[in-house]
């Protein structure tokens, strides 16, 4: 069985890291931690296949806003985490994209973006 990959893209490199190391204690394998937007751009466009992502919504002061609208044209699922962003401004063409408050748990964010992956 191919395994699932998820991109992270998160600048707190202690938040990153301890997402990184929990996603491949599930048995994800993962592309990043994606560091600035510029990193995202290169990953969604690089040879890799990335089956979902995880996003901050602010990577070292940029939205990440130009990468989710590059995964939503690819259909690859993704949802945003952040500590300072709320639903409410998401960008009007993002509005449906789940969106989880830190410090939620990477088995909560996993949960929803691959489900049938224990």
């Amino acid at each position: 069985m191919k395994n699932f990959t998820v991109m992270v893209a998160e600048d707190e490199i202690l938040i990153a890291l301890d997402m990184v190391d929990r996603l491949r204690e599930r048995g994800l394998a993962v592309i990043g931690p994606c560091m600035s937007l510029d990193d995202c751009l290169d990953c969604i466009d690089g040879p890799q296949t990335i089956d979902a992502a995880i996003l901050d919504v602010d990577l070292a002061g940029q939205d990440v806003f130009p990468a989710a609208m590059l995964l939503k044209d690819k259909d690859i699922p993704f949802v945003f985490h952040s500590g300072h962003c709320n639903a409410a401004s998401l960008p009007a063409d993002l509005a449906d994209v789940r969106l989880f408050q830190k410090p939620t748990g990477v088995d909560q964010i996993a949960d929803s973006l691959c489900p049938t992956i224990n």
